[in-house]
């Protein structure tokens, strides 16, 4: 939910951001989870191992833990972590 409701509360757009809460809401097939002291002991191990960002290891982690089989990003530094199929690098070019 940060990652998406940052920009337009930066740009004063709470109305695009509340959008984007009932979008994920709504999304089929998506469950937001509580980031729990399991998340974030996997998410540090992740970090460390796979020199993560934070936010990156704590998203991952999370899917981990609720047994997600595949990440869909752009990043290339998801595409070194072999607990979660990630198919790299994708391209919205």
């Amino acid at each position: 939910m940060i990652e998406l409701t940052v920009r337009p509360l930066q740009l004063g757009g709470q109305d695009v951001a509340d959008e984007y809460e009932v979008l994920i809401d709504d999304f089929p097939n998506l469950e937001l989870a509580a980031i729990s002291r399991d998340i974030l002991l996997e998410a540090a191990a992740l970090r460390a191992r796979y020199k993560l960002r934070t936010p990156d290891a704590i998203q991952i982690a999370t899917g981990i833990q609720m047994g997600a089989t595949i990440a869909v990003t752009n990043d290339e530094g998801w595409c070194d972590v072999p607990h979660i199929e990630t198919p790299c690098p994708i391209r919205f070019d």
